[in-house]
């Protein structure tokens, strides 16, 4: 890259500080230094940067990745003028706006908006530069009228919100962000990042510091690696990221022995390999092609750490042919090899897949196939592997990465009680080949019953039904029950009528009363949104157990309850309605149901009769946009919930302004009988969470969760678009939220 056309320049740039045993030896170094003289320094030399040189052309986007204290920081304040370095030269060519620390460039007592002024005045804007920005500014934001607020008032994400807004207002040609999007929710990272896209098609160049390897990949051209202070790579961001990954492997140390990891798994060695699903390697069990193979010595990309080396690679069809060129729903075989240069305990290796945009469309290895293995590999043997794919895939060209682990045998035996990410970090990465080959997939003509197999990436599992309903019969109203003086249950009046009435009775049948009622309860539990949503718990380590204690709040017909006892947990049902259609008394039919036992009990309020700290998990689907006071039942959630646990509230009702308001009460056929509030805007869901303490761990929204979108697919790399939602003057939006009572609470 020529010098004239970067906008930073670094040469040979390194960063020393002093340590000192004592604070008296950092002032005799004071005032020697003073003194202007030679002298021995009492302090310790420590390079927290040493020998880094790039370049960063305008338009371009670097990430920087590196454990924690590998200097990153460091470099970001060297770029940004904050700290000047010890050796090397940096060249800045125009403006920088920096997005570092949370909370540097304000001040607490400011209110936002005069925060704007200061932020501006600090990057030599001028006041009126920046009013005119105001607007965009404030919009952005999003904080509402906290802006007119001292930020010291502000949570975290307002912060981080308001910093990036203006850092991304000014007019500069260098733009560094170092963890600050961290703290955001997930649609304010989108919006963030679409902001980055556009700033860097204007030509303003990137840096970008994150622990998020995805973001890095799907964001950063090139990518810089630091280790212990020092440059470690600069280049191809996969290249950068595989690395990044093998040096986080060395750093665990050295892995225990097969003798020491069985006696940690609590057994004898022959009996913990019984459980492990773990046999013999029998090298006829795989059907291997005679021809078809790379020539290895012209694969790029492959990083090993010297446990391991790939020694074969080939893709080929159902023929066994080596192939590049595959019709949609064909199915691709991959097989490769990799020879251990070490002894090694249990071997995974797995596939990804990506498309030309370098997302990740499919990935999977031998630990989610349960694939059996060997329960250990000797240094020279080689391990052979056939990956079979249907490759239900968009027309494109995609590419193939290829990696090879291990992992001790003690972690092997329990990794069904890992968490994701628990089970990613036990694993060792040995070799990773970044450039396994390339693919095509078309579309195949002629193919019924149409010839496009679907939208989107890729093509998911699922099936689609339909019923008509029966029309209100010759265009009459319906005539609602008179429910004024009642003392029954709302919803037993709703859905009892709703069944009674032949415009209402397939809608009702559909969702609450069915013949085949105990099917319908194991189909949920199979379901692939059921087992999303443990999937979630798990890893918010509340993995199913009998010690942990489950409050179904609004179980209904007590599907979920079932499902949940089912799972293991220990489950409480709660419901208002004692009705046989979608009240306790349908739940009842599930006791005992293949042996699965829960306890149930009525509730008349939105008050829990239950004391303090009682459970470990509070579910709920489809019951808050029921509540009317919010931010009361949220509390009261709280209080029954023990500290550090969890509720999750699935499938809410979302709206997005007053017109979608009134179509849900002009459209809901059950309102006029329960009155529900029916539902509310995200904000105020995400505030009386807030109001009640909880700390939000995930906001999923109506498209990229099959928590939301089934029984239909949901499209896991799409993007909500909010704006569209909030011009619609009908419907409304399904979201899930999974927040945590703090482990210390009042």
């Amino acid at each position: 890259m020529n010098n004239q056309q970067s906008v930073l320049v670094l040469d040979s740039v390194g960063k020393r500080y002093s340590l000192y045993d004592n604070p008296r030896d950092r002032l005799k170094d004071l005032l020697f230094s003073s003194l202007g003289k030679s002298w021995k320094s009492y302090g310790r030399e420590f390079w927290a940067l040493r020998d880094v040189s790039l370049q960063v052309g305008r338009g371009e986007t670097l990430g920087i990745i590196g454990r924690n204290g590998s200097g990153k920081s460091t470099l970001l304040q060297l770029i940004a003028g904050i700290i000047k370095p010890t050796e090397g030269q940096i060249r800045v060519r125009g403006k920088v706006a920096a997005l570092l620390e949370l909370g540097s460039g304000f001040n607490p007592e400011f209110t936002g908006r005069e925060n704007i002024f200061l932020n501006g005045a600090l990057l030599n804007m001028s006041r009126r530069q920046m009013a005119a920005r105001m607007d965009d500014i404030v919009s952005f934001a999003d904080i509402g009228h906290f802006i007119d607020q001292p930020v010291k008032f502000y949570s975290s994400g307002m912060f981080v919100r308001l910093a990036f807004a203006v850092a991304t207002s000014i007019d500069a040609d260098l733009l560094l962000v170092d963890e600050a999007l961290a703290v955001g929710d997930v649609f304010f990272r989108q919006k963030c990042y679409r902001r980055l896209e556009e700033l860097r098609r204007r030509g303003m160049a990137v840096i970008l510091v994150s622990h998020a390897m995805t973001e890095v990949q799907e964001f950063c051209r090139r990518t810089l690696l630091l280790h212990y202070s020092k440059q470690e790579f600069l280049g191809e961001t996969l290249e950068a990221v595989n690395r990044y990954y093998l040096l986080a492997a060395e750093g665990e140390g050295a892995a225990d022995t097969a003798d020491d990891s069985l006696a940690a798994a609590g057994g004898e060695g022959h009996e913990i390999h019984q459980a492990l699903n773990t046999r013999p390697m029998e090298p006829a069990a795989i059907a291997w092609p005679e021809n078809g193979f790379l020539d290895m010595s012209q694969v790029s990309g492959i990083i090993t750490n010297g446990e391991a080396e790939c020694t074969a690679i080939a893709i080929c069809d159902e023929f066994g042919r080596a192939c590049r060129l595959f019709t949609q729903g064909q199915t691709a075989h991959i097989f490769y090899e990799f020879k251990a240069l070490a002894g090694l305990e249990i071997p995974v290796a797995g596939i990804t897949i990506r498309n030309d945009k370098n997302i990740i469309v499919h990935g999977k290895n031998t630990l989610q196939y349960d694939t059996p293995v060997p329960a250990n590999i000797a240094q020279g043997q080689r391990v052979r592997f056939h990956h079979e794919l249907q490759l239900c895939l968009a027309a494109g060209e995609y590419t193939l990465e290829i990696g090879f682990c291990s992992m001790r045998t003690a972690d092997y035996a329990r990794r069904s009680a890992m968490s994701s990410v628990q089970l990613g970090n036990a694993v060792s990465r040995s070799c990773v080949v970044g450039n396994a080959g390339v693919f095509a997939v078309s579309i195949k003509t002629g193919r019924k019953p149409v010839e496009l197999t679907h939208h989107g990436i890729c093509d998911l599992p699922g099936n689609c039904r339909l019923t008509a309903l029966p029309a209100a019969g010759d265009g009459a109203a319906l005539v609602y029950p008179e429910t004024a003086n009642t003392q029954e249950d709302l919803y037993d009046i709703a859905y009892r009528w709703g069944w009674e009435t032949p415009a209402l009775r397939e809608l009702v049948h559909l969702c609450y009363k069915t013949p085949d009622f105990a099917d319908n309860a194991r189909r949920y539990y199979q379901s692939a949104e059921f087992q999303a949503a443990i999937a979630f718990l798990t890893d918010l380590k509340k993995a199913p157990a009998p010690a942990i204690h489950v409050l179904d709040f609004g179980c209904g017909n007590g599907i979920a309850s079932y499902a949940l006892a089912r799972a293991g947990y220990t489950v409480t049902g709660i419901d208002s309605s004692q009705g046989e259609i979608a009240g306790l008394l349908a739940a009842a039919q599930l006791q005992g149901l293949d042996q699965v036992q829960f306890s149930l009990q009525h509730s008349q309020t939105e008050k829990l009769a239950f004391p303090d700290r009682s459970f470990h998990i509070v579910w709920m689907r489809e019951v808050l946009h029921h509540i009317h006071d919010l931010s009361g039942f949220l509390a009261e959630t709280a209080r029954v919930l023990k500290d550090d646990g969890i509720v999750c509230c699935f499938r809410e009702h979302v709206i997005w302004n007053e017109e979608q308001r009134r179509d849900f009460f002009a459209t809901h056929p059950f309102y006029p009988i329960t009155k529900d509030e029916g539902c509310y805007y995200l904000q105020d869901y995400l505030q009386a969470f807030a109001a009640a303490g909880f700390v939000m761990e995930k906001v999923l929204d109506p498209v990229s969760s099959v928590i939301n979108t089934y029984p239909g697919p949901c499209q896991p790399n799409a993007v909500f678009d909010r704006e569209k939602a909030q011009a619609r003057s009908t419907g409304n939006d399904l979201f899930s939220f999974f927040a945590r009572k703090p482990g210390r609470w009042p």
